[in-house]
Parts: structure tokens; C-alpha cells; sequence
């Protein structure tokens, strides 16, 4: 079984939310995370794209952090 979500407007859709609040891997009520090929963060077969997702990316910081710790 396959459903795409297709949702416009400027409020979070309902069934987003929902997703959202049953995956502990998620911690933004607005979005839901994804990871760099846009499967939603705690699943293996959701996929979200557009307003309703963001990829969750490592941030520059870590990266600066860890040169100066070799050095």
C-alpha cells in the first residue's frame, strides 16, 4: 500500500503533526527531520519533501571542533 500527502496552505498539516509526535526521533512539531535521501528520521519507508520536511544536516561547528581538537 502506497498514500502521498499533498497538502498547501500556511499551518502545518494534521496527519504531519501526528507522524511528528509518534517518532521519538522527531523533535520539531513543524517539520518532520529527514535524512540526506528525505526518508523521515525513525522510519524506512516515509519519505517527506517541501514544507513538510528538512534535512537534518551536520553542522560546519562539529566539524571545526574536531580539526582544532586534532591539532
Amino acid at each position: 500500500d502506497r498514500l502521498c500527502v499533498w497538502s498547501t496552505g500556511i499551518a502545518s498539516n494534521p496527519l504531519i503533526t501526528k507522524l511528528a509526535s509518534k517518532l521519538k526521533e522527531q523533535n520539531n512539531s513543524l517539520v518532520l527531520k529527514t535524512d540526506h535521501y528525505l526518508r523521515v528520521l525513525g522510519t524506512s519507508n516515509i519519505y517527506a519533501l517541501g514544507d513538510c520536511g528538512t534535512v537534518d544536516q551536520k553542522k560546519a561547528i562539529d566539524d571545526f571542533v574536531n580539526l582544532f581538537e586534532v591539532l
